[in-house]
């Protein structure tokens, strides 16, 4: 059955839309594909700052909500009340993330009370008083039953309130599965040893194929058609963040490239068939483009830029009034001209021209004052160069634009503790130990502090001067260890 049927005048009267023909001239890729990739979409409904935006899915799905955050939307993420115990280091909103449309489909349907309600079955006991739930993230750490269960509350409560959200936005992540046989249910991920050798007949390993996939999607629309709110629209993607691991025993490449085909077909089924539901394409927009530019290090998580880009565009399309496009006073125009000049500088710096690289900062700077990337980017630059009086001031405007979801407070710890200025160092290391908990700016036995690239240390004795208040005394020990790490999501960081 094909999903699209036009008659041969209007496929051809479509055809003329300079949108349709692939940008093969060097003007027409400098506008849409080079370096950073824009792909063209139509938004079907509009979204006000006031109205509920309910996100779910992978861990992009929180780099989507954070930059919503950032330009002042209500989103449902900020009402989410993660519990006591985690389960790991990564910052509490990683407890959200469902990698699989099943996962989404599961949570959704346990929230908003449709069926059978969860179970205790469905965990998996790792030992005496030890529990494993496999619909959570797959990197919790087990826990006595009263904290798993704690944490499943939380999810619950969040889930719940899809219910009162006008724009749901959905982020896919991934299409091979873990199958728990007894109970007849898809799983958020791979399970730890223990919970396998335990019940080595319980769990089985899949691929998903397409109509599985949309038989998910149309559950999930048909449920927030029932217990939803009246007139909801929903926004779907398919997350460009590469999976890790593949189980097929085949080459990840390969394997990653068909779990995001897959879902990207699928995906577009869906859309055609419901008018209250659009694509937006992220995913497109990052595969596309400049590989140095869209991913960071590891080549699998897109990068903060291009992230920030797309959430321009979005807000751009789909604010409901012109006032409501740009809240930190960017724009999607001036923000991907800005961010290619921090690229220019970058490469002056990489060339020793240091003169060049401060010019063509300062230049991104004054193009996008409200870029907080951009600011921090800049006053990255101006630590290197020794200037730290000047980099605290341009970091600290940095963070005041929204940088401390990129690890803004912990440059501003480095770049203040550099400057000597060891008291207000030490109450931005906690800030950044607080916001990004997997940095690990803790107490430890060793006195160490980063210095160059992530994850370079070497000894630093803080000196008594910083521990004159007892705000800024370390808890238990008179020594800090801050870790350098990488990010891997847009809030959380893995050390």
């Amino acid at each position: 059955m094909p999903l699209l049927v036009l008659s041969a005048a209007e496929a051809l009267k479509r055809a003329r839309d300079a949108r349709s023909r692939w940008p093969r001239s060097p003007e027409a890729q400098a506008d849409r594909l080079m370096p950073l990739a824009q792909p063209r979409f139509s938004p079907s409904f509009r979204i006000g700052r006031e109205e509920l935006i309910f996100t779910v899915g992978s861990c992009f799905a929180r780099n989507i909500e954070n930059q919503l955050i950032l330009e002042g939307y209500n989103v449902a993420a900020k009402q989410f009340r993660p519990p006591e115990d985690t389960g790991f280091k990564a910052g509490p909103d990683a407890l959200l993330n469902r990698y699989l449309v099943h996962s989404i489909a599961n949570e959704l349907r346990w929230g908003l009370g449709h069926g059978k309600p969860f179970r205790q079955r469905y965990y998996a006991q790792m030992g005496p008083d030890k529990w494993f739930d496999p619909h959570m993230n797959p990197a919790i750490t087990p826990a006595p039953l009263e904290v798993v269960e704690a944490r499943r509350e939380a999810v619950r409560r969040y889930m719940a309130l899809a219910a009162q959200a006008r724009v749901v936005i959905m982020t896919l992540g991934m299409a091979e599965a873990w199958f728990d046989r007894k109970n007849g249910l898809y799983l958020n991920g791979v399970l730890p040893p223990r919970a396998r050798e335990r019940e080595p007949e319980r769990f089985e390993f899949h691929i998903l194929d397409y109509p599985q996939i949309l038989e998910s999607l149309e559950f999930i629309h048909a449920l927030l058609t029932a217990r939803g709110a009246p007139g909801f629209r929903m926004m779907v993607t398919v997350s460009p963040v590469a999976i890790n691991t593949t189980f097929t025993g085949e080459e990840i490449l390969v394997a990653n490239s068909y779990s995001k085909s897959v879902q990207r077909a699928a995906v577009e089924a869906f859309v055609r068939r419901h008018p209250n539901v659009d694509y937006f394409p992220s995913y497109e927009s990052v595969t596309l483009s400049d590989r140095k530019r869209a991913w960071r290090a590891d080549q699998a998580h897109a990068s903060d830029e291009i992230v920030r880009l797309n959430v321009l565009r979005m807000i751009e399309a789909y604010a409901s009034h012109p006032e409501d496009e740009t809240g930190a006073g960017a724009t999607a125009t001036s923000a991907a001209a800005a961010f290619a000049l921090v690229q220019e500088a970058k490469d002056a710096a990489a060339r020793g021209d240091d003169e060049s690289a401060m010019r063509l900062f300062a230049k991104a700077a004054a193009a996008a004052p409200g870029e907080g990337l951009i600011l921090l980017d800049y006053g990255r630059f101006l630590h290197a160069q020794g200037r730290f009086t000047d980099a605290a001031k341009v970091i600290k405007a940095s963070i005041r634009n929204g940088s401390g979801a990129y690890g803004g407070y912990y440059q501003y710890a480095v770049t203040l503790r550099a400057a000597g200025r060891y008291p207000e160092a030490f109450t931005a290391a906690r800030l950044a130990r607080n916001i990004q908990p997997t940095r690990r700016a803790c107490c430890t036995s060793a006195p160490t502090w980063p210095t160059g690239s992530a994850g370079t240390m070497r000894p630093w004795p803080w000196p008594r001067s910083a521990w004159r208040s007892s705000r800024n005394r370390p808890p238990s020990s008179a020594t800090w260890r801050c870790c350098g790490a990488s990010s891997t999501s847009g809030r959380g960081w893995r050390g």
